[in-house]
């Protein structure tokens, strides 16, 4: 211990009392370690976090899902109602007119040209 003595205050330029107040320092360290034991978390609790993160993390998958099955299924119904308006106004187009039955009235007394001249119109 001397030796340690004397090399601390000539090689490293210590007081001479440095080991007796290291020492005195080193042993309230470790009283004060052993009074307050240090509380380790068990292991429960070191799993709570995790699995609340879990639960977290599932919720959310779940919720977000969720509003893309609505999302999807309220897409399909558009398309499917836009396709029918589509469908409807193809049958409106000058070619489909033949399709059409034909609602008009031939009546002779609207046609001018099959008049006598002389004949006046009878109102």
């Amino acid at each position: 211990m001397e030796t340690v003595q004397n090399c601390l205050t000539n090689k490293y330029r210590q007081q001479p009392d440095f080991v007796t107040k290291f020492n005195t320092r080193i042993q309230g360290q470790e009283s004060h370690a052993r009074r307050a034991p240090v509380l380790a978390p068990r292991r429960g609790q070191k799993l709570l976090p995790f699995v609340l993160l879990a639960v977290v993390l599932v919720a959310a998958v779940s919720v977000k899902s969720y509003r893309i099955v609505l999302q999807t299924i309220k897409d399909k119904e558009m398309e499917e109602r836009r396709l029918a308006i589509d469908g409807q106004a193809v049958m409106l187009q000058p070619d489909n007119l033949k399709d059409e039955p034909d609602m008009s009235t031939a009546c002779q007394q609207f046609h001018t040209d099959n008049r006598a001249e002389g004949e006046e119109e009878s109102w």
